[in-house]
């Protein structure tokens, strides 16, 4: 199975009451933020990289691995979450001081 298929199926049946599985494997497993965080670590490794906010009020959160995957988390005020994106390559670039 591919990463990006293993991720959604894995993080889908981890939180299976919350996702969105009736319709298909969606794009976007949502659910709790804390389980779907406890989910990519387990499953990939992945902590949190990076995190701001949107200008609706909404957490956006890349998390990544040692072993360079990653996914953009983005969670509402109330804590509901859900995966945007994800994938391979992910790469931390040194910020220069000049």
């Amino acid at each position: 199975m591919t990463r990006p298929l293993a991720a959604f199926v894995g993080i889908a049946l981890l939180l299976a009451p919350a996702t969105a599985l009736g319709q298909g494997l969606a794009r976007s497993v949502c659910g709790d933020r804390a389980e779907i965080i406890v989910a990519l670590e387990r499953l990939y490794g992945e902590t949190p990289a990076a995190l701001g906010l949107d200008k609706n009020g909404m957490a956006v959160e890349v998390l990544s691995s040692n072993e360079g995957t990653w996914t953009i988390l983005f969670t509402r005020p109330g804590g509901s979450a859900c995966v945007i994106e994800y994938g391979q390559a992910w790469q931390t670039i040194e910020a220069k001081v000049e």
